[in-house]
C-alpha cells in the first residue's frame, strides 16, 4: 500500500518540473473556485426567485419531478384548496 519508491518519484518529478506543478495547482485552483462560484449564484438565484414566487402567489400548487402521488391524493389536495369540488 505505501510503497516509499512511488512517492519518492512523485516527489522528485514535482521538484523537476516546478513550473508546471504550479501552472497544474493553479489550474486546479481556479476550476474549483469558478465551480463554487457558479454554484452559489445558481443556488442564489434559485432562491431569490422562489420567496419572489412564494410571496406573489397565494393559491398554487407545486409539482416536484421524482415524487410520485396517488390520483386521489392529488384530487384531495385540489379539494382542499377549494379549487373544484369533487362529486
Amino acid at each position: 500500500m505505501f510503497n516509499i519508491e512511488r512517492w519518492k518519484e512523485i516527489f522528485q518529478s514535482i521538484q523537476k518540473n516546478k513550473l508546471r506543478t504550479a501552472l497544474s495547482g493553479i489550474t486546479v485552483s481556479l476550476g474549483i473556485l469558478i465551480f463554487i462560484i457558479l454554484f452559489g449564484l445558481g443556488e442564489g438565484l434559485k432562491n431569490s426567485y422562489t420567496d419572489l414566487f412564494l410571496r406573489q402567489a397565494n393559491n398554487v400548487v407545486y409539482f416536484y419531478p421524482g415524487r410520485q402521488l396517488n390520483h386521489m391524493v392529488v384530487l384531495k389536495l385540489i379539494e382542499e384548496l377549494n379549487l373544484i369540488t369533487l362529486m
